[in-house]
């Protein structure tokens, strides 16, 4: 029993069992709501940055200012959920291509750039074995 249901049991003692059984089957239902939408938050942020990556990335041929490349980085940095990444791989190899686009640019912050390759690369147990380390 989880303490969940042990709440609702006990705040129930008055109320017939099948009231009881009602509440926590409300209750219950809530709480996977609540994680399924968690859990597509997390994912959907993921996706968006992945999106910018392929966008900021020299495959379009387009060089964007590094200061708006920084400012992405940086704001992205802190909000990713690495464990939910599915290719790191491509990840990977996205980032270190921004890392090579800009890198000429004196204010560039490669730093940033290389802290998201190794939480990916850490965070991510298929990944570890990869060609990368």
């Amino acid at each position: 029993m989880n303490i969940k249901q042990f709440l609702v049991i006990k705040i129930c003692n008055n109320f017939p069992s099948d009231v009881c059984s009602i509440i926590w089957s409300h209750v219950k239902t809530l709480s996977a709501d609540e994680i399924k939408k968690l859990f597509y938050l997390k994912v959907s942020v993921n996706l968006d940055f992945f999106l910018i990556l392929l966008k900021l990335s020299n495959g379009n041929k387009k060089v964007y200012d590094y200061n708006h490349v920084n400012k992405i980085i940086k704001l992205y940095k802190n909000k990713i959920a690495f464990r939910y990444i599915q290719e790191p791989g491509s990840w990977v190899e996205y980032l270190q291509d921004i890392k090579h686009t800009y890198a000429e640019y004196k204010n560039f912050n490669t730093e940033d750039v290389n802290e998201l390759i190794m939480k990916v690369c850490i965070n991510n147990e298929n990944f570890i074995s990869n060609v990368y380390w």
